[in-house]
């Protein structure tokens, strides 16, 4: 009976032990199935907020993109064409890595004004100069870096009685005096941010930038960068979203940069600098392909000195950050030392893998293709860092 008791308790205390073990590896297995769904749910989580990102991302793209090549389809090779190179090495290695290039042109196309001096007055118009470039947040401070607002600045150039009456821009006289250009009262920065339209022609703009150098210099330090201020960025437009200054001007938000460069084949080069002569493939600077303009790197192999390396102390009161720099094209003068006509540029000392090399573009250069490269972050700053796209415009249209 002893024994018997015995063994009945002995298999009593093993079938516990057993509910003991099931229990902990049943508790085991929830555990693991709670963690598992967790990483699931997390997963999933950041998965949606990433694709949330990427459409907020894509959208803003799309926008810029299309209108970009809306703008240049109508882009006025007769006018004036200048960009702003803004690069600034931002680790010390002398090789820059951000970019705020601005770009002014003037193009045919359907335009309509936001605002206007005259109440219930529309402003519409068939041509305009635009502007694209990064904005500050107000006037005379330069914080476009942190504000990350891409700005299109147009002004539609209008023919209205009504609207040279109520607010000329600029005062040119009548008949056109030229020269008065110079004076701020008629052509300055807070004009060109506040309204939207101009009064004179675009034979009267043509005749206005190609009447002197000092008109040319005007118009490039109030509408692009002015090296006699304190920093000439701050000739951008200004966009205060707080106090709803500037709105006009807003593009879009999340734009941490915008790199302009264009495009050029050996075919657009000058071997000796007198306008002309083609590069042979005999020479040690003949390539083959399309390179874009400026670039850190050329020929993408590291043997081509790099183009902003080539234009530094070109701008000589901003030594420190020397990779700002100005190109225009369809001026006939020649504004100041921070801008430069195309075939001047190449020729300031650039050499590829030809020791002495002074070769520059052709008399009749004109960029076959523009390049923007923008990095966007989206709204909620899933991407802080930002991603970057490309988009070219061509131009031989």
């Amino acid at each position: 009976m002893a024994k018997n008791n015995l063994q009945s308790a002995i298999c009593n205390l093993q079938s516990k032990a057993f509910t003991i073990v099931e229990l902990l590896v049943a508790m085991g297995l929830l555990v693991m199935l709670l963690t598992l769904s967790g990483l699931v749910f997390s997963t999933t989580v950041e998965a949606h907020r990433k694709a949330g990102a990427s459409i907020d991302v894509s959208r803003n793209l799309r926008a810029i993109t299309e209108q970009l090549s809306a703008d240049f389809r109508g882009l006025r090779k007769d006018a004036p064409l200048a960009v702003w190179f803004n690069a600034v090495d931002t680790n010390g290695d002398t090789v820059p890595d951000t970019h705020y290039d601005t770009i002014h042109f003037f193009a045919d196309g359907d335009f309509q004004a936001t605002q206007s001096p005259i109440p219930n007055k529309m402003i519409y118009g068939n041509i305009a100069r635009i502007y694209y470039g990064h904005a500050n947040s107000q006037a005379a401070v330069a914080d476009f870096a942190t504000q990350q607002i891409l700005a299109r600045r147009c002004h539609i150039l209008t023919a209205d009685n009504q609207l040279f009456m109520a607010q000329p821009i600029p005062i040119l006289g009548s008949p056109p005096v030229y020269i008065n250009f110079t004076n701020p009262v008629n052509f300055n920065f807070a004009l060109e941010n506040y309204y939207e339209h101009d009064t004179i022609s675009l034979n009267e703009w043509l005749n206005v930038l190609n009447f002197s150098t000092a008109n040319a210099d005007h118009f490039l330090k109030t509408v692009m960068f002015d090296p006699a201020a304190a920093d000439g960025n701050i000739s951008r437009p200004f966009v205060d979203i707080a106090a709803a200054n500037g709105l006009w001007n807003l593009f879009s938000q999340g734009v941490l940069e915008m790199q302009i460069q264009w495009a050029y084949t050996v075919r657009d080069l000058d071997r000796d600098g007198s306008g002309n002569t083609p590069i042979l493939p005999t020479d040690t600077d003949y390539f083959t392909g399309v390179r874009w303009w400026p670039s850190t790197n050329p020929d993408g192999l590291g043997v081509c000195k790099s183009d902003f390396d080539t234009m530094k102390g070109g701008f000589p009161i901003y030594a420190a950050n020397r990779y700002q720099f100005g190109a225009y094209f369809g001026m006939n003068v020649t504004p100041g030392d921070n801008w430069f006509g195309s075939r001047s540029i190449i020729k300031r000392g650039w050499t590829q893998t030809l020791p002495g090399w002074t070769g520059c573009f052709r008399s009749d250069f004109y960029p076959r293709a523009l390049k923007f490269t923008f990095v966007l972050k989206d709204s909620n700053g899933i991407f802080a860092g930002g991603k970057t796209f490309t988009h070219i415009v061509y131009l031989d249209n």
